[in-house]
């Protein structure tokens, strides 16, 4: 179970079932990898400039997003997140959205925070996905390929 802090809030986040991963990839996939891509570039440059492109790339990709795909990832990451309530670590986990009604259940999570926790939640579910040793990059370059011959 994925736990992080956001604007001194603990949250912690299920997984989302295998399906549903599969879904928010298809929706998001294509826009995982031209980031992946421009991130990487603005990194290994060290220019603000690229970062700045990257953000335009983000933006141009939740353009290309029809509405009901950006509802669907958003809400179906909101789904599986609660927040904790109390202090010192030792109040209860409460859920922070409603899918049937698509309300949330605090007042202070704005814009911001519903992009940023969606972020932790893709991550947390397809970043694997993405990684150097994924079917979508190819095996690692040190991997031997097995014998063929046993």
């Amino acid at each position: 179970m994925l736990e992080f802090i956001h604007r001194d809030r603990a949250y912690r986040a299920r997984k989302l079932d295998t399906f549903k991963q599969m879904h928010v990839l298809k929706r998001v996939g294509p826009a995982l990898l031209e980031l992946r891509t421009a991130i990487a570039e603005a990194a290994t440059a060290g220019d603000t400039s690229d970062l700045i492109a990257g953000f335009a790339l983000l933006m141009k990709v939740l353009h290309s997003m029809s509405d009901d795909e950006l509802d669907f990832v958003t809400k179906t990451c909101m789904a599986v997140v609660q927040r904790q309530q109390g202090s010192n670590g030792s109040g209860v986990w409460a859920p922070i959205f409603e899918p049937r009604s698509s309300q949330f259940m605090f007042d202070d999570i704005d814009l911001g925070s519903m992009l940023e926790i969606t972020v932790h939640v893709i991550q947390d579910n397809l970043g694997g996905f993405f990684s150097t040793s994924s079917p979508v990059n190819g095996p690692p370059a040190e991997s031997p390929a097995p014998p063929l011959n046993g």
